[in-house]
């Protein structure tokens, strides 16, 4: 009599072996997807990834004038220096033609081109830019000035600064639908913050 045990080891080795190359998933190629589905996994992809796509294919040479994740953080303005930085940033907001933008990074010293960085704030809020975090960097004696018409606007959601002061408008009217806000180094006075607190009522940080 055979035990039991042998007769289940004979059993499963009799079972038919599944080969890797059997179980195989075909990907499919990601120059044959839809230039509708193509367009919005690119625009999804930060400024970088999106320029290093155009690399690749003549395809997707255009896809970063459509990108919706403007970020030009610390990394970026140190590997490329301050002034190399800027030119990138307005060839980037000139020459961007998407609809809307989901973010806005910075990290700059804003010194002699605060019109030029307040143009690109500019232009990000007419895009219907949902997060905005801006860092100015110390090498300025005076921080940065950020004017109320860049502050109350209908679309924030979360809003970051550092170094800079801010203008707010005595009665804000558009920030519903910020729920996270973050100060450092910031010029407020006391009672914008309550003023902050009785409007934002979607605030949690």
């Amino acid at each position: 009599m055979v035990p039991s045990s042998l007769k289940r080891i004979k059993a499963e080795s009799d079972l038919p072996l599944i080969s890797a190359k059997n179980c195989q998933i075909r990907s499919k190629p990601l120059s044959d997807l839809p230039d509708d589905v193509l367009d919005r996994i690119f625009t999804l992809l930060p400024i970088k990834q999106a320029v290093r796509a155009g690399l690749v294919s003549t395809r997707f040479k255009q896809v970063w004038l459509f990108s919706r994740k403007l970020h030009f953080g610390r990394c970026f303005t140190t590997q490329k220096g301050i002034p190399e930085a800027i030119s990138i940033i307005n060839h980037v907001f000139r020459a961007h033609v998407g609809p809307q933008l989901h973010s806005f990074k910075l990290y700059i010293d804003p010194t002699d081109i605060e019109p030029m960085v307040t143009k690109w704030i500019e232009i990000s809020i007419s895009k219907g830019v949902e997060e905005l975090d801006l860092s100015f960097i110390a090498a300025r004696i005076e921080p940065f000035l950020l004017p109320r018409n860049l502050i109350d606007v209908e679309s924030l959601r979360i809003l970051k600064l550092t170094f800079c002061e801010i203008d707010f408008p005595p009665n804000l009217t558009r920030l519903r639908l910020l729920d996270t806000l973050i100060l450092k180094k910031v010029e407020i006075a006391a009672e914008m913050i309550e003023t902050l607190i009785l409007n934002c009522t979607l605030l949690d940080s």
